[in-house]
């Protein structure tokens, strides 16, 4: 009798529990997808309330690793209007017009659900044409985002990329998308001439160095040890806006403006370059002299204006280049060619000027030292030839070494002199303007 008791109460425990079990199950179920019902209709209609619409701070790449885009995004009546930064047919942006859903997943979920050429193209496995750095993969560029929040003012609605993560922002404009995208390829053509930035917090020195799409940040931590950051970014018509916020100096920073622009001599000057959360905390661009001496192309001084090793090394390559093959040395330039190759440059009116390679070692705790190493004599061409036949080693061979560095202007140089740490008898001259045959002043 106890037995079937027993038998009977746990039975009806159990009934009990999965009735339980089954109407929480029921209710939970049920305000789940009315809470995403909710959520989704929320969403459509916020997306379609903007009379001029969004702007998309984008992301490409695993991890952001291709860097931001903006696009300005315009929903109304199921359709999206998608327009492109410095992506324009004559004078106005390219302008293409596709479907889109706000569906339900775990959550609400936006997706350009018809091919967007603008976006999509992105994330196409056959984007050759463009150069894609992953062959089966394009851009790794995202056209479907989970809906994480929306503001409460409804003017930010955040984004994560469905297959590959990235964290993106939507904007609510309140300027034109015309407007908007014409005042952020302003932004960039100014921080063009700011590739390197310099924030100095009491002392404590930090620089951005800008590769395009992300700022390389370098600073010293409290331990006096180096630490890099990466950190990608998209433009905004007022500057800079960092993927997430980044910590500096006890300081959080999601980005910075940039404001009283004007042009000097043909170049656009900014005023202030100011942190968003921080209008005091500013950059400028950096005058460390490493940094000036990489950002241009300094050209070899007369003859009469050097001393030491370079006066003979530079007449025997002269003479070599002269009597071998009637070639006379019209310029010689340490920097950039315009295909992008850094080194010693030397024009003797072909259409390839002779080029070597440098290897670039700069130094965090010094600022004036520079070292250049052989890179590899890849271009090929007259200085595989000024080599063998001209005694150009006489004269390239003297920049293979550590340098430091000293200008004559602090803000504006016009003249760097090299002096060689282990010889200091072997110092070069190099000036901003180009200097013609330096062999015979």
């Amino acid at each position: 009798m106890k037995k079937a008791f027993l038998f009977i109460l746990f039975a009806l425990v159990g009934l009990g529990l999965t009735s339980c079990l089954h109407d929480n199950e029921e209710v939970f179920d049920n305000s789940a997808a009315e809470r995403i019902n909710i959520a989704v209709e929320k969403a459509r209609t916020v997306l379609e309330s903007a009379p001029n619409g969004w702007v998309l701070h984008y992301y490409r790449g695993a991890g952001y690793a291709f860097g931001g885009l903006d696009y300005t995004m315009k929903f109304i009546n199921g359709k999206v209007t998608v327009c492109r930064e410095s992506t324009k047919d004559g004078n106005k942006y390219t302008a293409i017009t596709s479907t889109y859903k706000v569906s339900r997943d775990q959550g609400p979920v936006l997706a350009l659900d018809t091919y967007n050429d603008l976006i999509h193209i992105f994330g196409d496995p056959d984007y050759r044409h463009s150069d894609a750095p992953t062959f089966v993969e394009g851009w790794q560029a995202d056209y479907e985002f989970l809906i994480m929040n929306i503001s409460d003012d409804e003017n930010t609605i955040t984004l994560r990329g469905k297959k590959y993560g990235n964290r993106m922002l939507l904007e609510r404009l309140n300027v034109t998308s015309e407007d908007y995208l014409n005042q952020v390829d302003s932004v960039r053509k100014c921080l063009a001439d700011y590739p390197i930035l310099l924030f100095n917090d009491n002392g404590r020195r930090a620089k951005f160095y800008d590769n395009g799409y992300s700022y390389q940040l370098k600073y010293f931590d409290t331990t006096g040890e180096i630490q890099n950051l990466e950190v990608p970014y998209t433009l905004t018509n007022k500057g800079v806006l960092f993927n997430e916020p980044i910590k500096l100096f006890d300081n959080d920073f999601t980005g910075f403006n940039i404001s009283d622009t004007t042009r000097v001599g043909g170049k656009l000057n900014i005023g202030n370059i100011q942190f968003i959360e921080d209008p005091s905390k500013k950059l400028i661009l950096s005058d460390d002299a490493v940094d000036q001496f990489r950002l241009g192309n300094w050209y070899l001084a007369p003859k009469s204006q050097q001393t030491g090793p370079v006066v003979t090394g530079l007449q025997s390559f002269v003479d070599g280049a002269m009597n071998d093959s009637q070639y006379e040395i019209l310029y010689v330039f340490v920097g950039t060619r315009s295909d992008g190759y850094y080194g010693l440059t030397s024009d003797v009116g072909t259409a390839n000027p002779a080029t070597t390679t440098f290897i670039v070692t700069t130094y965090d705790d010094d600022p004036n030292l520079i070292s250049f190493a052989f890179g590899e004599n890849i271009i090929p061409g007259l200085a595989t030839y000024f080599s063998r036949f001209c005694n150009y080693e006489d004269f390239a061979g003297l920049f293979y070494n550590t340098f430091r560095l000293s200008k004559d202007n602090d803000k504006d140089p016009q003249e760097f002199t090299l002096t060689d740490v282990n010889n200091p008898a072997n110092v070069i001259k190099l000036v901003k303007e180009v200097v013609m045959y330096p062999g015979k002043n």
